[in-house]
């Protein structure tokens, strides 16, 4: 079986269809996606500019990495279930 008929079988089953052509549940999937893309990438960014001290001087580097420890493992799962169930619907 070729990996094309194994992508087309996924697209095709029956919960990837569904959530294809939801016209609420597909564009609410979307949309959260992509605003947990922006809230990990802004966290990343804030630690990483933190590390070299160009931000949140006064607070010290671990602080802020631990803080964000949490928000961003959740984010992330979050962002890859939405992504999977993304790209599961469109797997042309």
């Amino acid at each position: 079986m070729s990996i094309a008929a194994i992508s087309h079988a996924i697209q095709n089953s029956g919960f990837f269809t569904a959530v294809r052509q939801s016209e609420v549940f597909y564009p609410t999937v979307l949309a959260t996606h992509l605003t947990c893309i922006a809230i990990f990438g802004g966290m990343v960014l804030t630690t990483n500019l933190r590390l070299p001290g160009l931000a949140l001087k006064r607070t010290p580097a671990i602080e802020v990495i631990d803080s964000m420890w949490n928000a961003k493992r959740i984010g992330f799962i979050v962002m890859l279930g939405c992504g999977i169930l993304l790209a599961g619907s469109h797997l042309d």
